[in-house]
């Protein structure tokens, strides 16, 4: 998932097609000197000579000649470094860096999602940890208070004990700090390279009003994970995914994760055209 959306074919090393004159030359050459006709031409007269040439067998073969040159001329296309896609540069990360802001407080005891939606919204972060394995995460629980659980880690095995205990008996008050948990998950990446996206994973934003929260998330990517059957109390318009039966509602939330950040990668370090040449040079 590493390649830029930008599309355009062209060549990276276009001098090398002035390869293919010399080719074009000898593979002439060669064709002209196993032509019997232009061989005997000069000697014999034209209508003796046609009675003197003695065909092969008709059957089907390959001139080598052909397999020859076409194999060069594959090679200097290869050469020429033909591209139509980016890249980004090597050695730079390519998992996104995520904070996930989790609502626990009194409302997520509800039970219209099974079991209920705190204890599905704990299941689908930890098949995302899964689907993330490696890439930083981070986690922070609110309810009419904000906290940072977790701190960025790559070691997904440190958050699941933390993420299991959470629950609205551990909160000071009960509510939904909606802004303050983005801005303390903003406030957790700040120390990233490149921005990241804050996952708000809750059954609606309370009192919050969407431009307030959408600014507390700063420079980072926002994406609202719904654990609520009903996603009419959420704001239009907003990045919203709704929690699933299966798993495709981690695929769209990795994918949006993971598209965002390339896009944010390309900004800070640049793109570079990918060279598709070893393509053609492949057995």
């Amino acid at each position: 998932m590493r390649d830029a959306a930008t599309m355009s074919f062209h060549l990276l090393r276009p001098l090398w097609l002035l390869a293919l004159i010399p080719l074009a030359v000898v593979f002439a050459v060669l064709l002209r000197r196993q032509d019997v006709r232009a061989q005997w031409g000069g000697v014999i007269a034209p209508h003796l000579l046609t009675h003197l040439i003695v065909r092969p067998g008709q059957g089907r073969h390959v001139n080598p000649v052909y397999l020859v040159a076409a194999g060069m001329m594959l090679g200097i296309i290869g050469l020429s470094g033909p591209t139509w896609r980016r890249e980004l540069p090597p050695f730079v990360e390519d998992k996104a860096p995520l904070m996930i802001a989790l609502a626990v407080g009194s409302s997520m005891n509800e039970t219209d999602v099974a079991p209920s939606r705190l204890e599905r919204a704990k299941q689908k972060i930890r098949d995302l940890l899964a689907a993330r394995a490696g890439a930083r995460t981070g986690l922070v629980a609110f309810a009419g208070t904000a906290h940072l659980v977790m701190p960025p880690t790559d070691d997904r095995s440190v958050i699941e004990p933390f993420l299991a205990a959470l629950g609205p008996g551990l909160m000071p008050a009960d509510g939904k700090n909606v802004a303050g948990a983005v801005a303390l998950a903003a406030d957790a990446l700040a120390a990233e390279p490149v921005p990241g996206t804050v996952l708000l994973v809750a059954d609606d934003l309370g009192t919050a009003d969407a431009a307030t929260v959408r600014q507390a998330a700063g420079r980072n990517g926002l994406v609202i994970f719904a654990v609520s059957p009903d996603t009419s109390a959420l704001p239009a318009g907003a990045d919203v995914i709704r929690v699933s039966i299966d798993g495709s509602d981690i695929v769209r939330l990795e994918r949006r994760i993971e598209t965002r950040f390339q896009a944010a990668q390309g900004d800070a370090f640049g793109t570079q055209w990918r060279d598709e040449g070893y393509w053609l040079g492949a057995p």
